[in-house]
């Protein structure tokens, strides 16, 4: 019977290929270009997402102005919109009977007493 292994160095590259099978020259995945470019590709995605949730937070934040503090007088505007009304309405009137011969005064003139 002839021995499979002669050498006292170890098998032969030709035995150990046929042993393995090509599975044995192939590289690691991480060692092959193609791994790199699509972890190169998903950081650039990641930091441009970061990026760009970075402005639309920046975009929707308050934006102040500032002024150096001065002296001066205070000037107080009040604005409004809609239909103004009073807080307290008095509704005048009169009570009339009879006829009325004459009228002394026209319509939102002031009257006095007793006129």
């Amino acid at each position: 019977m002839t021995p499979t292994n002669p050498s006292p160095a170890g098998p032969t590259p030709a035995a150990l290929e046929s042993l393995l099978g090509d599975d044995a020259r192939r590289p690691a995945f991480w060692r092959g270009p193609t791994f790199w470019i699509v972890v190169v590709l998903l950081a650039a995605a990641a930091a441009a997402s970061w990026w760009w949730s970075g402005r639309r937070d920046a975009a929707a934040a308050p934006r102040f102005a500032t002024e150096a503090v001065t002296r001066g007088p205070l000037t107080v505007t009040v604005t409004a919109t809609g239909t103004l009304q009073p807080t307290q309405l008095v509704a005048v009137g009169s009570e009339l009977s009879g006829t009325v011969a004459r009228v002394f005064v026209d319509v939102n003139e002031r009257v006095r007493r007793d006129q």
